[in-house]
């Protein structure tokens, strides 16, 4: 694990948080594999620092940042949770929410892939947000749907 760095992003990942910092100092021989960032408005610039990308949530809608994440070619390992299925669509491990063994193994399952796997992985998920979730499809999706709406409300 010495080589493995864990880079928390987002609302209450800094030493801020008392119950975060409780677990890390539980295992002190990973505090230094540990860096929190806390939140911060450039996404992009954090992403490009990740060789893989982990979203750990309870709940969620719509998980963005996974998209975001997907966008950027990074193999992604997430909870199932809202629509992270079906932004997914296949291209991302999935696990239950709130089950931290899943949640390792996955990662582990991504670690040990080869690094031209991972690539391969990256691929497919940055195909999937481009290719069903570009601003002109989703633009075009929403349209459909109130032409429906309008179609139905003049019958």
């Amino acid at each position: 694990t010495a080589n493995i760095k864990f880079l928390m992003v987002g609302k209450d990942c800094d030493s801020n948080n008392a119950e975060l910092m409780g677990w890390i100092n539980k295992y002190e021989h990973l505090k230094s594999n540990i860096v929190l960032l806390g939140n911060r408005d450039d996404v992009p610039v954090c992403l490009s620092g990740m060789d893989i990308f982990c979203l750990p949530s309870q709940t969620e809608c719509f998980p963005l940042c996974l998209g975001e994440a997907m966008a950027m070619a990074l193999p992604c390992i997430s909870t199932d949770v809202g629509d992270a299925a079906y932004l997914a669509g296949g291209t991302a491990i999935l696990v239950p929410p709130q089950n931290e063994q899943a949640m390792a193994e996955g990662l582990l399952q991504i670690i040990a892939m080869s690094e031209q796997e991972r690539s391969e992985m990256g691929v497919r998920g940055k195909n999937r947000v481009l290719s069903e979730f570009d601003i002109e499809k989703v633009g075009d999706r929403y349209n459909q749907i109130y032409l429906e709406l309008l179609a139905g409300s003049r019958a």
